[in-house]
C-alpha cells in the first residue's frame, strides 16, 4: 500500500473519531427597566430598555428651533 494511501486512511479514521466544535451561539435579549438582570454568558448581549423621563417629553422646544408653518 502506497504511503499516500495510508495517510489517507488514517486521517479518515482520526476524522471519525475526532470531536467536531460548533461554534457558540450567540444571542440577544432585550429587557425591561424593573425585569431582573439575566445570569451572565459570554455569548449573550443583554439590552436594557429604560423608562422615559415624564420631564424630557413635556419640555417646549427653544423658540430659535419651532417649526415655521
Amino acid at each position: 500500500m502506497k504511503f499516500d494511501t495510508k495517510m489517507e486512511r488514517m486521517r479518515n479514521r482520526l476524522d471519525a473519531i475526532t470531536f467536531v466544535q460548533r461554534p457558540p451561539t450567540l444571542s440577544m435579549k432585550i429587557i425591561g427597566a424593573n425585569d431582573p438582570q439575566p445570569e451572565f454568558n459570554q455569548w449573550e448581549l443583554v439590552v436594557r430598555v429604560e423608562e422615559k423621563d415624564p420631564d424630557l417629553l413635556t419640555e417646549k422646544m427653544p423658540e430659535g428651533l419651532e417649526e415655521v408653518n
